[in-house]
C-alpha cells in the first residue's frame, strides 16, 4: 500500500511533465522509496542470516582477542556470560539508514555512474563490519569489565557510536571517490598518431 503511493506519485510527475522530469528528479525520488519501511516478512528473511553473519564475525573477534566463545547460530556464550544477537543487532536497520546516506552522498557529491554505484555498494561491508565489531565490544565489555555493560545504556550508546562511525567511513569513501572523480577529469587525453 505504501509503495503504490509513491508509484501515484511518479505517474503524476510523469503525467504532467514527462519521464524526463522525472530522471532528473532520481535522488528525491530513490531517498522517497527508500523511506518506505520494508515489510515485516522482508525484514525477517533478511535480518536472521544477518544476524548469523554478524555473530560469526563478532565471535572472531573475540577469538583473535584470545575470549574463549562457544557460537551456536545468534548465541555467543563466554565464560559465565551469555550475548544474544537479536533482530535490532542484525545491522539492517543501519544498512538501509547507510544505503540512504549513500544515494545521499553519490547524489550530491559523485558525478559518474560507477562513483555513485560504489559508494552505495561500500555501505553494506561497512555496515556488517562495524556491526561486527560492535557485537565484539560489546563481548569484550562484558567479558572483562562488567555484564552490565551489555544492556542498558551504555549497549544504545556503543551502537550509536558505531552508527557514527559507519556515517563517517561512508562519507570517507564518498570524499575519496569524489578525489578519484577529479583526477580522472584532470587527466589529459592521449593523443594518437
Amino acid at each position: 500500500m505504501r509503495i503504490s503511493a509513491v508509484g501515484a506519485l511518479f505517474a503524476l510527475v510523469v503525467f504532467a511533465w514527462g519521464l524526463r522530469q522525472l530522471a532528473r528528479w532520481w535522488l528525491p525520488a530513490t531517498l522517497l522509496v527508500l523511506a518506505i519501511p520494508l515489510p515485516e516478512l522482508l525484514i525477517g528473511s533478511l535480518a536472521l542470516p544477518l544476524q548469523f553473519r554478524a555473530s560469526r564475525m563478532g565471535a572472531a573477534l573475540l577469538e583473535w582477542r584470545n575470549v574463549p566463545v562457544e557460537l551456536a547460530g545468534n548465541v555467543i556464550r563466554l565464560p559465565g556470560h551469555t550475548l544474544f544477537v537479536t533482530e535490532a543487532c542484525s545491522g539492517l536497520r543501519s544498512l538501509s539508514a547507510l544505503l540512504a546516506l549513500g544515494f545521499l552522498i553519490g547524489g550530491l557529491w559523485l558525478r559518474t555512474v560507477w562513483a555513485r554505484a560504489a559508494l552505495v555498494l561500500a555501505a553494506v561491508p561497512i555496515a556488517m563490519l562495524l556491526n561486527s565489531v560492535r557485537i565484539f565490544l560489546t563481548g569484550f565489555a562484558v567479558y572483562f569489565i562488567d555484564p552490565a555493560l551489555g544492556r542498558g545504556v551504555m549497549h544504545y550508546t556503543e551502537g550509536w557510536a558505531m552508527f557514527v562511525a559507519a556515517f563517517a567511513a561512508l562519507g570517507v569513501t564518498g570524499l575519496a571517490l569524489a578525489w578519484g572523480e577529479r583526477l580522472l577529469r584532470r587527466r589529459p587525453a592521449r593523443v594518437t598518431a
